[in-house]
């Protein structure tokens, strides 16, 4: 071997590779949120509203009460949740966890001067499987963008008055981008916007699922490298 080979074998540089390691984070989505969807249900005359005839009226448009409204206001979701992230290699990881849901609406029945409002309040606990790529990484900001599904279990109901079955699982298919600064070596701020859409259940209980199932939500969360 020539010395000249040997200084060039002997310069040789190696390129470092980015290490990979487990995350554990944890966020919490739509928690300073307070908008929501409502709608309103006229109530349409039947037979025994109307009286004898009833059956005349019904071959014509549909006749509704007058001074009634059925009133549905439901809230953002609020969810907390914990997370484990899995690289797959220095850009695509793979993320899986658990989430807390809470979904509160309030119905609201006026006939007249009669007023009456139910709150009714859905807790769900949620199994999310989503993978992502980052796509800008510099030593203290990355930028990247993830999509993925979520199965929704609800593990308990409660209203004001009467009871309410429980919601049929639910699945929910989201797409988002985000942001994360590390703040230190081990430890990152991230802020996540996205789109989350609501399959129809086929439920007939009411929530913000089934009168918006596109939805924005936004996401703040730390995580932490497990070195």
């Amino acid at each position: 071997m020539t010395p000249a080979m040997s200084r060039k074998i002997g310069t040789t540089r190696h390129t470092p590779q980015r290490q990979q390691h487990l995350q554990l984070g944890i966020q919490a989505t739509n928690l300073m949120a307070y908008g929501g969807t409502s709608q309103t249900d006229p109530l349409l005359m039947t037979p025994s509203y109307m009286g004898p005839v009833s059956h005349a009226l019904a071959r014509t448009a549909p006749v509704y009460l007058t001074n009634y409204e059925d009133l549905a206001d439901h809230k953002m979701p609020v969810t907390i949740g914990l997370s484990l992230r899995l690289p797959l290699n220095s850009r695509l990881w793979a993320a899986s966890g658990v989430n807390y849901s809470l979904l509160s609406s309030t119905f609201t029945h006026r006939m007249g001067a009669n007023t009456q409002s139910i709150g009714q309040r859905l807790h769900y606990v949620g199994v999310p499987l989503t993978a992502g790529y980052s796509f800008w990484q510099e030593p203290r900001l990355t930028g990247y963008a993830s999509c993925g599904a979520e199965a929704l279990l609800n593990v308990k109901t409660s209203v004001d008055e009467g009871h309410l079955d429980r919601d049929r699982m639910q699945l929910s298919l989201q797409g988002s981008v985000g942001i994360e600064y590390k703040l230190l070596p081990p430890l990152g701020i991230y802020l996540q916007p996205g789109l989350r859409y609501y399959p129809d259940n086929g439920s007939p209980i009411k929530n913000i699922y089934k009168t918006r199932p596109l939805q924005f939500d936004l996401q703040l969360g730390l995580r932490y490298t497990l070195q």
